[in-house]
């Protein structure tokens, strides 16, 4: 769970567990579920997005809570963090921007070990992980050779694993 999310998580379960008490419990399951309009008139205004965008920014409020906001703010200031590194799973431009800006993100390993889920099934497909290190490089002012320095890192964590569950 990122701590973006945790305070609204812990809150909604929080009631779930006063409400068991008192004979009323329902599923928890459903009550961690994202209520899109309780994020107000960011969510409110989606079909502007799925129309300008191309996709639904539900998404960004079930990964990042509250701080969907903000990555909806940097799509409306920069479209050109409006696409995509990863369709698998999704991963915006402005994910990146984001991560690098509120979170300190400052390598690539990070991006997609720890601020995203891009390396959590699989090893990432290369162009995945040259869209977002051209995101690293822009925010944080890399070079080439940096650029290639963090993919060969990213791409080395997954070595060991390289033959595993091949037939």
């Amino acid at each position: 769970m990122k701590y973006t999310t945790a305070p609204h998580v812990a809150k909604k379960l929080i009631k779930r567990i006063k409400l068991k008490k008192s004979k009323e419990y329902k599923s928890v399951k459903s009550s961690l579920s994202i209520d899109a309009e309780s994020w107000g008139d960011a969510y409110t205004h989606k079909d502007e997005y799925v129309a300008k965008m191309n996709f639904d920014p539900l998404f960004l409020f079930q990964r990042y809570g509250s701080e969907a906001k903000r990555i909806l703010g940097l799509l409306a200031q920069d479209t050109d963090l409006s696409g995509f590194v990863s369709l698998d799973p999704p991963v915006l431009a402005a994910e990146i921007a984001h991560a690098v800006r509120q979170e300190m993100a400052v390598s690539l390993g990070d991006i997609v070990f720890r601020r995203t889920g891009m390396g959590s099934a699989a090893r990432p497909k290369p162009e995945s992980l040259r869209a977002a290190a051209d995101v690293l490089t822009s925010e944080l002012g890399w070079d080439e050779q940096t650029k290639d320095k963090e993919i060969q890192e990213v791409l080395a964590r997954y070595s060991p694993l390289e033959g595993i569950g091949d037939a």
